[in-house]
């Protein structure tokens, strides 16, 4: 769905597009359109005004590293105010980060969420481009 600054009719620049990158991220990982369980228009764009995001089953955060990676990345590209956002080349190295510290996990045999957990915290730092 449309990125805050969008929807209050703000100046516009490439941010919008790590917005919408994060709703991809939630449609591929849950088969769902973000907000599928609203259908009026306006009810959404009141949801995102108010920075309510879209509800995410809690499952996807626990039951494997891949999954937690790719719901906190998300997050990251949903947060409300543009500056705050990574840039699209952060979000290319956050996303190579993680198939190699999913890779090293698989190695280690770190499959247990207690095992993996402490390490999503490092996968998702990167220094601001």
């Amino acid at each position: 769905y449309r990125s805050p600054e969008e929807v209050n009719v703000e100046p516009l620049d490439e941010q919008i597009d790590i917005f919408s990158y994060g709703n991809n991220l939630h449609s591929l990982l849950t088969g769902l359109w973000v907000y599928y369980y609203e259908d009026d228009d306006k009810v959404m764009q009141d949801y995102i005004k108010k920075g309510e995001l879209p509800w995410i089953d809690p499952r996807y955060r626990s039951r494997s590293f891949g999954e937690a990676f790719l719901v906190r990345l998300m997050e990251i590209c949903w947060f409300y105010y543009p500056h705050e956002r990574p840039s699209i080349f952060d979000v290319i190295e956050l996303l190579k980060d993680g198939i190699e510290w999913n890779k090293w996990l698989d190695h280690e045999q770190l499959w247990e969420t207690e095992q993996w957990m402490p390490y999503l915290d490092q996968a998702l730092y990167v220094q601001r481009s």
